[in-house]
């Protein structure tokens, strides 16, 4: 069951906007942007005969999931630790996201 504070986390992506020194030629949120790249992610795939689709859409919730709970942080901030420390990071992520997936197949987050 998907429970309240999941739902919030959807809908604080949809207000998030990113400041940056470049001009918008629109106006995107970040429920936006991670939109866009899995649609990109998923096309890609689809060509290929080999790849576990299944993993690919979780793998593409996690990562939204995951800037909506990083928000704040730079890009290359973030990127950087992606590098050095993704293990940390994504365990740290899915601790703060605990109490919203437990419900949803005992939390299983591979």
């Amino acid at each position: 069951m998907i429970n309240p504070k999941l739902i919030e986390a959807f809908f604080t992506a949809a207000s998030i906007q990113r400041w940056n020194d470049y001009p918008r030629m629109v106006d995107l949120v970040e429920l936006d942007k991670q939109a866009h790249k899995f649609i990109i992610a998923y096309f890609i795939a689809k060509m290929e005969d080999d790849i576990d689709m299944s993993a690919l859409v979780e793998a593409g919730i996690f990562e939204f999931l995951r800037r909506v709970v990083v928000t704040d942080i730079r890009p290359d901030v973030f990127r950087k630790m992606l590098q050095k420390k993704k293990t940390e990071l994504n365990e740290w992520v899915i601790a703060q996201l605990h109490d919203s997936l437990i419900e949803l197949e005992d939390g299983a987050f591979v």
